[in-house]
């Protein structure tokens, strides 16, 4: 029995260590999307919370330019328990953070991304919505430039709601 919890403890501690770790960025992939080094493989890496415009998009260039300046070289992934730890593609799911800064909310909160529920809600889920009513409000980013995100459509190179 007391190793069993020794072995439970030590997975517990394993977690921990995935969920709150710093990772070298290798590449921004979009605007929701980036590429780091974790034990010295590349991994795929998807901002929870927020959807940005694929390649071709509008907007899509000045989302990835603003993710690339905000991520730099380091950046500390938060998983989320509500969500999966990967999609469907095989990325980890996961919130990213600069210092103090929540670079997934600040995407939202400059209209470079949308907030995003995938089926379940996740932890921030709040304080993204009220990040977007703010940038919408306010027209930044996108908002401001992009006809479909002022409409409501499903613009080109978004993921529309399921």
């Amino acid at each position: 029995m007391k190793y069993a919890l020794s072995i439970i403890f030590l997975i517990a501690l394993g977690c921990v260590y995935v969920t709150y770790d710093t990772y070298t960025v290798e590449r921004v992939i979009d605007g929701d999307t980036l590429v780091v080094s974790r034990y010295g493989k590349e991994v795929s890496v998807r901002l929870i919370g927020i959807d940005a415009p694929e390649d071709g998009g509008c907007y899509a260039g000045e989302g990835t330019a603003v993710l690339t300046d905000y991520v730099g070289d380091a950046i500390t992934l938060k998983m989320d328990d509500t969500q999966n730890a990967y999609d469907q593609y095989g990325r980890i799911l996961a919130y990213v953070y600069v210092d103090d800064l929540l670079v997934n909310e600040a995407l939202i909160r400059e209209g470079y991304a949308k907030e995003y529920t995938y089926i379940v809600p996740y932890t921030h889920q709040e304080a993204f919505q009220t990040a977007e009513n703010e940038a919408q409000t306010f027209a930044r980013g996108a908002w401001g430039a992009c006809e479909s995100w002022r409409t409501g459509q499903c613009g080109e190179g978004m993921l529309c709601a399921l």
